[in-house]
């Protein structure tokens, strides 16, 4: 609990009556979350004066009080809080010369309706349509508009930012805002390699490794890896679906670094596999596959660290007692691969996979996701 009671900051003396404003609130939290840590809590309080003080009355833990912000707003305005925006499917598939749909869902809280300005700014190359638009929210309720994006060409994605605002007493008021991510698929997987994860013995920092597979210079051994019977294009079945280990030189980038792209596919099958491996892991989060009615599925996966050990039924198609670092050689350590299965319908086509969001580089101490083979079956 947090109440509150306001009047002239401390130092400032009483103040005359009509400087103070003296009344009693509550805070509460949104559910599911600790009345000492949560975000956006509101009250609503009403008074007039000057000046605004917040006693701490009840502890919500053990460790005391803490108290980042306190918003005031007049009688009549729009408080932000009470809205909310949203976006649905916040991940459209756009391919080449084609357009892709969403939804943008402004809700209200209040008591009042409220009529709203949404704004697409989307980045060079990318149109939205429309670019803009006015709808009414009525009182505890929702309302939407339909988007479509357009003119991605290249593989990547694209972040449109929509924004939406009002008009409260006088002033332009942000209410709140959303991103809609614009995907087009690579045509293959290794069209998105960009990190080098295996090294030889006798050159453990070659020209090229940058950071190396966990971003503090560690790889691979390449002789570790053929001792494990594990040779460019080695494959790997399970359970009636294969993949295989790159088949790129040694030192040569062999693995996507997972942080939202897509990736075609065109096949049917109960699932898609993945060999990959986490480094500073494990390494969560969503993936996403596309069917070829527009429709898509999403798929929580946990993908397991390179060097620690596996959580029960883990599949590890290779394991090796050690591995490379381009300052200190040689390191003692149990290094692995992992094959893991997404499942799908095996009634529709699968014609791409968005795979999840968890960092734009190998950095030393934050999980990266490293995706070796993607593979339908």
């Amino acid at each position: 609990m947090r109440q509150g009671v306001a009047g002239p900051p401390a130092g400032l003396g009483d103040g005359p009556k009509s400087d103070r404003l003296d009344l009693r609130g509550r805070l509460d939290p949104p559910a599911g979350r600790r009345s000492s840590q949560f975000p956006g809590g509101h009250g609503r309080v009403s008074g007039q004066g000057r000046y605004l003080r917040v006693a701490m009355t009840e502890r919500g833990t053990q460790y005391g009080y803490s108290l980042r912000e306190v918003q005031a707003y007049a009688k009549g305005a729009l408080v932000p809080a009470q809205f909310g925006v949203s976006v649905d499917p916040a991940i459209v598939l756009q391919k080449p010369g084609a357009t892709a749909s969403s939804t943008l869902t402004v809700t209200n809280a209040s008591a009042e309706a409220a009529d709203v300005t949404w704004t697409a700014d989307a980045p060079d190359g990318v149109t939205v349509t429309p670019a803009s638009g006015r709808i009414r929210v009525p009182a505890g309720g929702k309302a939407t508009a339909a988007v479509k994006v357009s003119g991605v060409a290249e593989p990547g994605n694209a972040t449109v930012p929509l924004s939406v605002t009002a008009r409260s007493l006088r002033e332009t008021v942000r209410l709140g805002g959303a991103d809609l991510v614009v995907t087009v698929p690579y045509g293959t997987l290794s069209d998105a390699f960009g990190n080098v994860s295996v090294t030889t013995d006798g050159n453990v920092n070659p020209p090229g490794l940058g950071n190396g597979f966990d971003g503090a210079g560690s790889s691979y051994s390449a002789e570790a890896l053929a001792r494990a019977g594990v040779v460019p294009g080695t494959p790997f079945t399970v359970g009636g679906v294969t993949v295989r280990w790159p088949d790129v030189p040694v030192a040569t980038a062999n693995n996507l670094v997972a942080n939202g792209q897509s990736i075609a596919l065109n096949g049917t099958g109960d699932s898609i596999g993945v060999l990959s491996a986490a480094s500073y892991g494990p390494a969560a989060g969503d993936w996403t596959g596309w069917y070829s009615d527009g429709t898509s599925a999403k798929a929580r996966l946990s993908t397991p660290d390179w060097t620690s050990a596996p959580p029960s039924g883990s599949t590890v198609p290779a394991t090796m007692n050690y591995r490379n670092n381009s300052a200190t050689g040689r390191t003692e350590r149990r290094t692995q691969l992992f094959y893991q299965r997404i499942p799908v319908d095996p009634g529709r086509t699968v014609t791409a996979v968005t795979v999840p969001a968890v960092s734009k580089s190998a950095v030393r101490g934050a999980p990266a996701l490293h995706i070796f083979d993607i593979s339908m079956g």
